[in-house]
């Protein structure tokens, strides 16, 4: 399954987890859903801007530009995507 048929992208912004709407603001949403489906259930540590390398996983999920963005901003933060099986279920049984 590519990342542009992935279930979650179907996910209306309203129901987007706050953890993936604070993103948006920064790196625009398809970036911020790109690491949702990336990081989905785990926590994501925010490196330093000079810490962040081209094979580092961030900048090969969103580009360099937008990793670069996401780093000015949250530098040293831990970011815990929920698991989008239980967002799925939620707006299932909705």
């Amino acid at each position: 399954m590519t990342n542009t048929d992935h279930p979650l992208k179907k996910i209306p912004r309203k129901n987007w987890p706050l953890q993936v709407d604070m993103l948006v603001d920064v790196i625009g949403p398809e970036a911020a859903m790109n690491l949702f489906i990336r990081f989905n259930g785990r926590a994501l540590h925010i490196p330093r801007p000079e810490n962040l390398y081209a094979d580092h996983v961030v900048t090969q999920t969103i580009g360099a530009d937008k990793a670069d963005l996401l780093c000015k901003r949250f530098a040293c933060e831990d970011i815990l995507f929920p698991k989008g099986a239980y967002l799925l279920r939620k707006i299932r049984n909705e």
